[in-house]
């Protein structure tokens, strides 16, 4: 589920009540400039405070959730500084 999906809450725990295992989608900068990967995205470039509260953000639409995967991310994801600041959060 991507974190700024409108009652993102009441969707995913209907799904959990189902039964189902949710991941958030997380938002992240793509290669093209032009792709709006959606509000309070992972970039590249951004203080480290910065990056750190748009995780927390992110991370804290829901509950319950099992994992994360990238929605675009073709640019942060290849940015090991960025990722590592994201590997931090999630091992908190």
């Amino acid at each position: 589920y991507l974190p700024y999906s409108p009652d993102v809450r009441e969707q995913t725990e209907k799904a959990q009540k189902k039964g189902h295992e949710i991941i958030v989608h997380l938002p992240m900068q793509p290669e093209r400039a032009t792709a709006n990967p959606g509000p309070d995205f992972l970039a590249t470039g951004l203080e480290k405070k910065e990056l750190q509260r748009r995780i927390e953000k992110n991370l804290r639409a829901f509950d319950g959730y099992a994992g994360i995967n990238n929605h675009m991310g073709s640019k942060f994801t290849k940015d090991t500084e960025s990722v590592s600041v994201l590997m931090q959060a999630l091992k908190k």
